[in-house]
C-alpha cells in the first residue's frame, strides 16, 4: 500500500515540475515592482547596473524610463519590459527561454539606434511584440 502512494506522489510532483514553466526556478518581478522598489537594485545587482545609470542614448535614466507613461511610444513599451527582464535576469537564478534572449537581442539593437518616440512604424509592431515576450517572462509565464 505504502508503494502505490509513492508512486502516485512521484506521478504528482513529476506533473507539477512539468507544468511550471522554465522561470519558476527563479523569483522574477513586474516593471512596476522595479519601478517602486529602486532601493534594492544595489544590493541585487552589485553594482552592474544603477538606477541612475543612463539608458542608452535617451538621456534618461533607467529609472526615470521606468517612470515615463508609455502614452503609446513602441520604445517606452518596451523599454518598461526590457529593463524589468535586465534586472531579473541579473538578480535571479531564472532561466530565460531563447525567445526571451531574442527579444532582449533585438530591444538592445533598437535602443542603440532609436531613441524614444522615433521608432519606425515599420518597426514598431515588433517592438510591440518583444514587448509582450518579455512581459509574459517578467510575469513567470
Amino acid at each position: 500500500m505504502k508503494k502505490r502512494y509513492a508512486i502516485i506522489a512521484l506521478a504528482m510532483v513529476m506533473m507539477l515540475a512539468v507544468s511550471l514553466p522554465v522561470s519558476a526556478c527563479g523569483i522574477l518581478y513586474t516593471q512596476g515592482y522595479w519601478k517602486n522598489h529602486t532601493e534594492v537594485w544595489d544590493e541585487r545587482c552589485e553594482s552592474t547596473l544603477l538606477p541612475s545609470d543612463t539608458f542608452f542614448g535617451s538621456g534618461m535614466t533607467w529609472i526615470q524610463m521606468l517612470k515615463v507613461p508609455t502614452k503609446g511610444d513602441a520604445y517606452i513599451i518596451l523599454a518598461h519590459q526590457y529593463i524589468a527582464a535586465k534586472l531579473n535576469l541579473w538578480t535571479s537564478n531564472a532561466v530565460p527561454t531563447e525567445a526571451v534572449l531574442n527579444a532582449l537581442y533585438r530591444a538592445e539593437i533598437l535602443f542603440n539606434a532609436y531613441d524614444p518616440g522615433m521608432i519606425p512604424e515599420g518597426l514598431r509592431e515588433q517592438a510591440i511584440h518583444d514587448a509582450g515576450i518579455l512581459d509574459a517572462w517578467n510575469n513567470g509565464i
